[in-house]
């Protein structure tokens, strides 16, 4: 519910400076400093560099402290998803066909195995990839996917 709070209230000026959120999450901790991590990257695909970071950092410590939605200790945590980035949504896929990816499915049938896979292509929910150990190609639906990200591949 927070991060609901939080996203719309830093979403509309990181926007108009040419950023975009693609994750934000807040891990509440009950001993010491809360986190709240914002991953962003550039609208227009750009890479983020420290800069950018340093400067967003401020600019939301800012816009938090003078909203009043923290009540509380945290940390903030400014960052591009990298280069090994998570990937979350439908589009994110659609994003990197042809990428080596790393995936973790949920499916109790397949013992949350773990597989590299090459995105071939993304229709609806179901992901078509190239698991490379074996040489094959497979239908995912994205709901069988609890974890997945980019494999970093030196050109």
């Amino acid at each position: 519910m927070i991060e609901k709070k939080i996203k719309k209230i830093i979403s509309p000026s990181l926007n108009k400076m040419g950023f975009q959120i693609f994750r934000l999450k807040l891990e509440k901790n009950s001993k010491s400093n809360s986190i709240l991590q914002i991953m962003i990257e550039y609208i227009n695909g750009k890479p983020i560099n420290i800069n950018d970071c340093s400067k967003i950092s401020k600019h939301v410590s800012v816009l938090l402290d003078v909203e009043g939605v923290m009540d509380f200790s945290y940390n903030l945590e400014i960052s591009s998803p990298g280069i090994n980035r998570p990937l979350e949504a439908i589009g994110d896929f659609v994003k990197f066909i042809g990428k080596l990816i790393s995936i973790e499915l949920n499916d109790e049938t397949l013992k949350k195995r773990k597989i590299k896979a090459k995105i071939l292509s993304v229709e609806k929910n179901i992901i078509k990839i190239l698991e490379t150990n074996k040489n094959e190609e497979m239908l995912l639906p994205i709901s069988q996917i609890s974890r997945s990200h980019l494999i970093y591949e030196k050109v």
